[in-house]
């Protein structure tokens, strides 16, 4: 967080985490086919997933943005329950890429609202933008997985937090 200055203060933050080997072996000596970069079973292991976070806060306001990224992923077309699959061939190892994606949140916080010590009042909203999930031929959830992206559309929310 920067020095106050005469419009307020600011703040940012990175995180990154890449991801460079998994591997999982059952007690036979059986590889799992799940690994980096791989949808299996409705969940992926994205080799990098990172959260930006900007802030501005002025006084009792406080404003924050974050942006958070997942890399892009791939599953095996034969994965599919049913094949052959739009987009996906039906050639021996055909693959089909989930691309990258990007969400943005946003966030207004107003502290000791009303002159009310300890009150703290926030508006916001999760994937402002609308970002869908890549579609997942292979996943259960109709196209969806829901273990590694976020449910499709925006999500908004209120919440009022009072501390004595």
């Amino acid at each position: 967080m920067s020095e106050p200055l005469s419009f307020g203060h600011l703040s940012a933050a990175l995180q990154a985490t890449r991801v460079n080997d998994y591997k999982a072996e059952d007690p036979l000596g059986l590889v799992a086919q799940r690994t980096v970069g791989v949808e299996v079973n409705n969940s992926a292991i994205p080799r990098w997933r990172a959260n930006l976070q900007l802030g501005w806060g002025f006084g009792p306001i406080d404003v924050s943005w974050n942006v958070r990224y997942l890399s892009a992923v791939t599953e095996l077309c034969a994965n599919a329950s049913l094949t052959p699959v739009p987009g996906c061939s039906d050639a021996p190892g055909a693959t089909h890429n989930l691309t990258a994606t990007a969400y943005n949140d946003v966030q207004v916080a107003w502290m000791d609202a009303f002159r009310l010590a300890g009150l703290r009042l926030e508006l916001g909203g999760t994937n402002v933008f609308g970002v869908n999930p890549p579609i997942c031929y292979t996943c259960t959830l109709n196209g969806y997985d829901a273990g590694t992206y976020d449910l499709p559309g925006p999500f908004y929310y209120a919440r009022a937090a009072y501390k004595f």
